[in-house]
């Protein structure tokens, strides 16, 4: 695929974004608030203890600075939880 997927990635990003806005504001929120050192990142899935990668799981995005900090498995698993 070389560039054309990578155009293709940025495009469908941009797309999800534009689409997102509140979701968009609660990233930006909580990243800013890091990069500020308001807020500590874990090194550690708060639902597994696995070191690594950890993101934050918003499960209301209108308090964007209260997150789940979850590796990429567990983010997976309750996104789909919040399908059901």
């Amino acid at each position: 695929y070389g560039r054309k997927r990578s155009k293709f990635y940025k495009d469908c990003i941009k797309k999800w974004q534009k689409s997102h806005k509140e979701e968009m504001r609660a990233h930006n929120k909580l990243n800013k608030a890091i990069k500020r050192n308001l807020i500590k990142k874990p090194s550690t899935c708060s639902q597994c203890g696995r070191d690594g990668r950890i993101s934050g799981h918003h499960p209301n995005y209108k308090k964007a600075l209260e997150v789940i900090w979850l590796c990429g498995s567990c983010h997976k698993i309750k996104h789909e939880q919040n399908k059901t």
